[in-house]
């Protein structure tokens, strides 16, 4: 056999490789990364609507994890900050409670989330360009 025949079959061989673990990585992610989907639960734009502070519940299968997680983001300079992240809590052998959260803007530069008391609350943000956000927990039964 040639040289330059076994150097296009090596060369094959090797980009066959690549191709597989490409597609290994779409089905299953690579060993120890994180492979997580949002669930969009509410949203809601400042008063002027120079900021939105958005909660979702995050899914992380490859972690094992289920959070609620609040988000503040300032739309003019585009940045982000998370502002309060719980975990679900597990009832039973298959089922997950996540975290009941409420949010209002008590004014352009006022931020109040609120949670029942006794989350474990992992994240708290002190604010985000001059917005500051209060963090009521609040008796279980006025959710």
């Amino acid at each position: 056999m040639s040289k330059w025949l076994l150097a296009v079959l090596i060369a094959l061989a090797w980009f066959g490789a690549i191709e597989v673990l490409g597609l290994l990585h779409l089905a299953v992610g690579w060993p120890g990364s994180r492979t997580c989907i949002a669930y969009d639960l509410m949203s809601a734009p400042s008063p002027s609507g120079r900021f939105n502070v958005a909660v979702e519940n995050i899914s992380c299968e490859s972690l094992n994890t289920w959070e609620t997680q609040a988000t503040l983001h300032d739309t003019q300079s585009d940045t982000v900050v998370i502002a309060l992240t719980a975990p679900a809590t597990q009832e039973s052998e298959g089922t997950f409670s996540t975290s009941q959260i409420q949010i209002k803007w008590l004014s352009e530069s006022r931020l109040q989330i609120s949670y029942p008391r006794g989350t474990r609350v992992k994240d708290k943000a002190d604010g985000l360009n001059g917005v500051a956000i209060n963090y009521v927990e609040t008796p279980i039964h006025a959710f």
